[in-house]
């Protein structure tokens, strides 16, 4: 019979049924249809009730479309009438409900259609990294990562690619079933979720005719976060949805958790890794999440200068919290403390807060006894092999958490937090070493005499990136910084690169200290670049416009390479504190200076560009050039000026 689509549905066509002519057989039907029509096997709506047929659909805007009806199988399942346009409806509804990701500041949500950024996925057992399309295609999936690797935004992304074909497609449905795992119930079956679910976007009919779809294979089902369902409820729950996994087994099934979350009982689930974004993926969220709100490049030089920060931030949770306190103006990547310091309390409570996830009845680990044992931990780990065993820091647990096995605490706090990791020899490490080293800074806050001396005496004689990082964390921590910068200057021989290094990083931060203290600072700076430059064979300047400066260097003939490395590393701190506390001293103290080599070192403060440093040998001479120039705007390694998304399309 003839039938017309509307929307993504075959409809009876209506004039048909009200003449008197009978209708072809299917032999007629289908030798006729040759040439003009492609065949599909999709669903009919004839007299209020939706029936599987065999339609050819038309190749041509002006000629009909027609359907063979099959009688329903038997089913002992009552199928009820379908209202017009009710699985449309549903579907637009989850398409709004989930096109946005998860967020605790407003300025982090992305907009998934026009803004998805691929990740990278590691098959665990397959043991190597496979393309996106490997879990699309995969009916029974586990998607785990630590917090905040974009699970929940995986998830969706895929539903709504689920739902856009459902809605434009009249081949056989599928139609996507988002559950939050986080809402579970002591009294909910994973059925009765499934329905909770429907029903919240208007899909009364589908929720009643679940059994129906289901059996059928036409649902897909993201269950998200089973690592945010109650530990004390988290067994029942994994066993009942094993038997609802079973029971309609012809579903599709994709499932999200945290590493570190048992998964054993789905086995025959292929479980896919998220890895942390390389810098090609970085920009690409930087350039989305600025555009047409800040300049992209300035942010992406300055978190491309702090290396170990650059490792943290992919992590798309915490790279887009950075982003959004850029966005308010709150931060900056230079202020490494206050980065730090926003990323670990979003990792410790806002981001299971903020989404009223509770992970235990119980308050087994308050956001307190996270950090104080995080504390103790980063403490005690070995810093020659970064990595502890659980029988080590026993008895530093048992103090803090005397009801619980040490083993196991561990185990809860990095299902948690993701700050720890179990290795695969069983013993244990941080994620990140900055994590780490962030936290034994605040174990040591209260004993900085001790600590800070030791810190002082490494970096004053050598160029030693760790402790230079360890005083950024401390001055940022402290309430007045005054102290620690003063003490540092007195104590250290004078015009070392390596504490002027260390200072100018931890001044390129916002700090409560004295204006005499940073004066100090200032001059000591202003006077080791004048002894450099005394001791160089050469030292040019060359301003080409007033938007371009070159400084040319050639090295002395003695230890000419750790020479030009130590001068190379100081003038990027220098750059750095454009930001800080130290910008306007610094640039005041160049400016008084006798040289005007010194005197153009201002620029690197003034002037918001891309700093580079080249090096270049001429015969027997070692040189380098530092360059400043305005950073052009361009888009990411490997982004589609068609992608860019629309202005406002970010901001909902």
């Amino acid at each position: 019979m003839p039938v017309e689509q509307q929307g993504s549905i075959f409809v009876v066509d209506q004039d048909w049924l009200r003449c008197d002519l009978p209708l072809p057989d299917p032999d007629e039907l289908g030798a006729a249809l040759t040439g003009r029509h492609k065949q599909i096997n999709g669903q009919v709506v004839f007299g209020g009730r939706e029936m599987p047929a065999l339609i050819f659909v038309s190749n041509e805007t002006d000629h009909c479309s027609y359907a063979i009806l099959h009688e329903p199988k038997e089913s002992h399942i009552e199928f009820a009438p379908r209202p017009f346009g009710a699985t449309e409806h549903y579907l637009a509804l989850f398409y709004s409900a989930y096109s946005f990701s998860e967020a605790i500041l407003p300025e982090q949500r992305c907009y998934l259609p026009a803004t998805f950024v691929e990740p990278t996925l590691y098959n665990r057992s397959l043991k190597k990294l496979v393309p996106l399309m490997h879990a699309k295609n995969a009916r029974r999936v586990i998607i785990s990562g630590s917090a905040g690797a974009g699970k929940t935004t995986l998830l969706r992304h895929l539903m709504l690619q689920i739902a856009r074909t459902s809605n434009s497609t009249a081949q056989q449905t599928n139609i996507p079933v988002y559950i939050a795992l986080r809402d579970w119930r002591k009294t909910d079956s994973f059925e009765l979720c499934a329905k909770r679910a429907l029903v919240d976007l208007k899909g009364d009919w589908l929720a009643d005719n679940f059994s129906y779809f289901a059996e059928r294979g036409e649902l897909t089902f993201a269950l998200d976060g089973i690592d945010e369902i109650s530990n004390d409820l988290r067994d029942t729950a994994t066993r009942d949805l094993r038997l609802f996994a079973k029971q309609y087994a012809n579903c599709s099934f994709f499932l999200s958790t945290r590493t570190g979350v048992e998964t054993r009982p789905f086995a025959e689930f292929t479980d896919f890794e998220l890895r942390p974004f390389n810098e090609a993926q970085v920009r690409e969220i930087i350039f989305h999440k600025l555009h047409g709100q800040r300049p992209w490049k300035p942010f992406w030089t300055r978190l491309a200068s702090e290396s170990y920060l650059l490792d943290l931030v992919g992590n798309p949770l915490l790279l887009t919290l950075l982003l959004a306190r850029y966005v308010r103006k709150e931060l900056s990547p230079h202020f490494i403390t206050e980065s730090i310091a926003a990323m670990m309390e979003a990792l410790v409570d806002e981001w299971d807060s903020v989404r009223g996830i509770v992970r235990s009845k119980n308050a087994e680990l308050s956001p307190a006894r996270k950090t104080n044992l995080l504390r103790i931990l980063a403490h005690h780990v070995d810093s020659s092999s970064g990595h502890f065993s659980t029988q080590e820091v026993a008895d530093k647990l048992r103090r803090v958490y005397p009801d619980e096995a040490p083993a196991t605490v561990l185990a809860l706090l990095e299902q948690h937090t993701s700050m720890i990791l179990r290795r695969d020899d069983g013993t244990w490490s941080f994620r990140h070493k900055l994590i780490q080293e962030f936290y034994t800074c605040l174990h040591w806050i209260d004993r900085l005499g001790s600590k800070f001396s030791e810190s002082i005496g490494r970096i004053s004689d050598s160029l030693d990136k760790k402790s230079s990082r360890m005083l950024r964390f401390m001055t940022g921590l402290s309430s007045d910084a005054s102290d620690i910068v003063a003490d540092a200057l007195n104590a250290a021989p004078p015009y070392r690169a390596g504490l002027a290094i260390g200072l100018c990083e931890s001044l390129s931060q916002r700090l409560t200290i004295d204006p005499n203290v940073v004066d100090g600072f200032a001059f000591y700076c202003r006077l080791l670049i004048e002894n450099i430059f005394a001791e160089a064979k050469s030292v040019e300047v060359q301003t080409e416009s007033s938007s371009v400066w070159r400084l040319i260097v050639t090295a002395p003939d003695v230890n000419s390479a750790e020479w030009i490395h130590s001068l190379s590393e100081l003038l990027e701190a220098i750059h750095k504190v454009r930001d800080g506390s130290a910008s306007q001293a610094l640039c005041k103290a160049f400016d008084e200076s006798p040289s005007k080599e010194t005197q153009s070192l201002s620029v690197m403060l003034t002037m918001d560009g891309e700093f580079q440093i080249s090096h270049e040998e001429e015969g027997a001479s070692n040189r380098f050039v530092a360059s400043l120039e305005p950073t052009l705007p361009e888009l990411p390694n490997g982004m589609d000026p068609d992608s860019i998304p629309q202005a406002d399309a970010t901001r909902h």
